[in-house]
């Protein structure tokens, strides 16, 4: 009987282990010369907002650097992220060219 309890006890923590993901955090500089997806670290930064995001899985972040981005088109957001700037929003602009809101927002537990 104990070595059956400890059996299940060990599938039941092989099961619960293999279900954790491990969120990364994904990278925008307006100024990357050097943009390779999936924009994990500061030298493969994405130039736009929207790359990075479409890079990003459920759980991750997105990090912005400071500057003025202005987007031609809104940044579409569709899976739970969370998307914030490096050093606030005084740091941080985002124009949306006054034709079109900035982003679109379409699943749950968003963070921007």
């Amino acid at each position: 009987m104990k070595t059956t309890t400890n059996t299940i006890g060990i599938v039941f923590l092989i099961l619960c282990v293999s279900q954790v993901n491990f969120a990364d955090t994904h990278y925008v500089n307006l100024n990357s010369t050097n943009s390779i997806a999936p924009y994990t670290s500061w030298s493969t930064a994405a130039a736009s907002i929207q790359d990075a995001v479409d890079a990003a899985a459920v759980g991750d972040s997105v990090l912005v650097t400071n500057g003025s981005y202005l987007i031609f088109s809104e940044i579409s957001i569709t899976n739970e992220i969370r998307v914030e700037s490096v050093n606030g929003a005084a740091e941080t602009t985002i124009y949306g060219s006054g034709s079109h809101r900035c982003f679109s927002l379409s699943g749950h537990y968003l963070i921007v």
